[in-house]
């Protein structure tokens, strides 16, 4: 058991032990962003498209042309006349 009270780590000083146990969360911190980034395959992937069926929708309560500058679909100041 005397390896558990002396030991190299445990009888580091000051500076050595800051510096250490420093690199060792940069290194944890690195090893953690590569692992992430490497796990992470969907930016290989092209992009999905949408079905047919909702491409050419407009959202409910619209017609396909915008009604933004129209009197009769409230106009710009959301008024329905």
């Amino acid at each position: 058991m005397n390896w558990l009270v002396d030991n190299p780590i445990g009888n580091m000083v000051g500076p050595h032990f800051l510096v250490f146990y420093g690199s060792a969360i940069v290194m944890t911190l690195v090893v953690c962003a590569w692992w992430v980034r490497s796990g992470d395959r969907s930016a290989d992937r092209p992009l999905m498209e949408l079905p047919k069926s909702v491409a050419g929708k407009s959202p409910p309560g619209r017609s396909r042309r915008s009604c933004w500058r129209r009197p009769s679909c409230g106009g710009p100041d959301g008024r329905a006349s």
